[in-house]
């Protein structure tokens, strides 16, 4: 393991990425270097360039994609196909961000106020047909069942709910005023989920 790259956050800590998979932080006094920490990038491998932004998000380019660490933690950057020998990037006064890669050529990645929530965070994309937010989360009712994003768009939950209901088809979706989630699906009857885990089906012969 050798360092390859090295930026300061805007505290003043030096950090240095390395040929695997760490990133090494130091405070610099008297001209001497006092480790305090070593972040462990997951999924990737030999770090070639880490740059800061201005709200102070890091930015770790690698050989195996794009990841940075915000106020809320580490994550991966989901470019599709995009994965590849990332050497560098740049910040421009647009807010833009630019990335190159030696295999797949320039990328440039702008703000939007749309986001593709299925593929920013590598979900399989599917038919929508109902959306709502309940206990904390985005319920997304699609064709081949219920997908739950969280509160940020930036992580899939799976849970018992939706191994209940995968493969089948949902058609609308309704939060009461008993905060219960009611659940509408083709073929297989009206679902009711309250907040403690209960649950009923309703369906033409009941």
């Amino acid at each position: 393991e050798v360092f390859i790259c090295c930026a300061f956050a805007p505290d003043g800590t030096l950090m240095a990425g390395t040929s695997t998979n760490h990133i090494y932080c130091y405070d610099i006094m008297d001209h001497k270097f006092q480790q305090t920490k070593v972040i462990t990038c997951d999924e990737v491998d030999h770090i070639n360039n880490i740059n800061y932004i201005s709200d102070g998000t890091l930015f770790i380019s690698t050989d195996s994609g794009v990841s940075y660490i915000d106020n809320e933690g580490y994550h991966k950057l989901n470019n599709n196909e995009y994965n590849n020998s990332i050497d560098n990037m740049l910040y421009d006064y647009q807010g833009n961000l630019w990335f190159t890669s030696s295999r797949l050529g320039l990328l440039r990645l702008a703000k939007s106020p749309f986001k593709d929530v299925f593929g920013s965070i590598g979900m399989e994309r599917k038919v929508v047909n109902a959306i709502v937010f309940w206990q904390g989360n985005y319920y997304v009712g699609t064709d081949k069942g219920l997908d739950i994003v969280d509160k940020s768009c930036r992580r899939q939950i799976e849970n018992e709910m939706t191994a209940e209901l995968e493969g089948k088809r949902i058609r609308c979706m309704y939060v009461d005023e008993s905060d219960h989630l009611w659940v509408c699906t083709y073929g297989n009857g009206l679902m009711e989920y309250s907040r403690d885990g209960q649950n009923w089906t309703y369906n033409a012969i009941s």
